[in-house]
């Protein structure tokens, strides 16, 4: 099975095609059977996620301190795996008992328990869910995109080896950002598990979405020692050396490492308990879009309900950008101005050349640094880019 290697491969790729199932769809509680087999599912691959991320950081860790290991991509699990081959354990291990040698799942079919499609970029690698040998490949390979992402993304590939200061905060983001991802699948999966052993629900409707008070007031808590964690161990260092997501502001760093490791969390448990719920339908819906105008007026408006949100506001700086919620300071933020990621395009906006513009490759899913737009969700639709696009290439004029 391969793994992931690249920064191109995008977090927002995974999370965009899994979709929870709608309460409706599923009337009657799981079976004994479809329990136990979404518990080996469950375990098995929460499990793996687990051991992906320590093999990572071990690997980091390793790194860091070792002049010598500049070539290793450590966020490449294949080479990460060569620290420790537990990642391979896990993988055997999760297909033994889900349609393996120990299958747990037997007599069952994906469908039963509402595994339809294995989401892009995995339905590549496994394009069909017809047993459940291959709902462990997508689970597999969901699981392991995700941990490559976010590492990928936090931790980047720093020249090593690194001084005390900054190894000191590196460590600190790699440990904060893998117990946060470990905290969230732990506690969405132990609401989950109750929700469908007592109360016989098969949605993810009570246990997600802000539904699970408990859990997301425990995960609030955890990230709030995180930020701190990350506040004491990387203010003395020099952030420019480490290759991470956001070194220019303490607050952005906490922002863009513990944010993405609750959407991997998020994305795992969902991919653990339910892979693209869709059903196949013969039912064909027409939905009319009424697109801007390429103005900034149009474009702005845009980016405020696309990208803002909690990565892009006047105080959240996700990547050096923030202020796409505000008609001048976006402005200001995007065009002519440097990107902070480090790839070959200077500009985030370069007026008249949408092509050499670093925002409009990353909206494209197309950079090759830093992760995608809008992080965490499904890519804007066509016509939108169009619209941005068509605005940067008339001459990005504040119209």
């Amino acid at each position: 099975m391969s793994t992931p290697t690249t920064r191109s491969i995008a977090h927002a790729l995974i999370a965009a095609a899994i979709v929870a199932a709608s309460p409706s769809a599923a009337p009657a509680a799981f079976s004994d059977a479809a329990l136990t087999c979404r518990a080996a599912i469950s375990r098995g691959g929460s499990k793996l996620a687990t051991t992906a991320y320590k093999t990572v950081a071990t690997c980091h860790k390793q790194r860091d301190r070792d002049a010598g290991a500049a070539g290793t991509d450590c966020n490449d699990i294949s080479q990460a795996g060569a620290v420790k081959q537990q990642v391979a354990g896990a993988v055997a291990k999760l297909a033994s008992s889900v349609g393996g040698a120990s299958d747990r799942c037997a007599g069952l079919i994906p469908a039963d328990l509402g595994y339809y499609n294995c989401p892009a970029p995995c339905d590549v690698e496994v394009p069909a869910l017809t047993t459940f040998s291959d709902v462990a490949d997508c689970v597999s390979c969901v699981v392991q995109e995700q941990v490559s992402t976010i590492t990928t993304d936090a931790l980047g590939s720093p020249v090593p080896a690194l001084d005390a200061a900054d190894g000191k905060c590196h460590s600190a983001l790699s440990k904060t950002q893998g117990k946060q991802f470990g905290a969230v699948l732990k506690t969405r999966n132990k609401c989950q598990d109750n929700a469908e052993k007592r109360g016989g629900v098969e949605d993810l409707s009570s246990c997600t979405g802000g539904a699970d008070t408990a859990g997301d007031a425990k995960i609030g808590t955890g990230r709030a020692k995180a930020e701190a964690s990350i506040a004491s161990a990387c203010q003395p260092a020099d952030r420019g050396n480490l290759d991470t997501c956001d070194p220019t502001l303490i607050s952005g760093l906490q922002a863009c490492v513990l944010g993405s490791a609750e959407s991997a969390g998020e994305t795992v448990f969902e991919a653990l308990r339910t892979l693209d719920t869709a059903a196949p339908t013969t039912t064909t819906t027409t939905t009319t879009t009424t697109l801007p105008p390429a103005t900034w007026t149009g474009v702005q408006s845009l980016l405020a309900a696309r990208c803002a949100g909690s990565c892009h506001t006047g105080s959240s700086v996700s990547g050096g950008l923030g202020g796409l919620d505000d008609y001048d300071a976006g402005y200001t933020n995007l065009v002519n101005a440097n990107t902070a990621c480090g790839g070959s395009l200077a500009k985030r906006v370069l007026p008249g050349d949408s092509a050499s513009s670093f925002m409009m490759h990353k909206l494209d899913w197309t950079q090759d640094c830093g992760s995608t737009m809008p992080f965490g969700g499904a890519k804007l639709p066509a016509g939108e880019r169009d619209v941005i696009r068509a605005w940067i290439d008339a001459g990005a004029l504040k119209n």
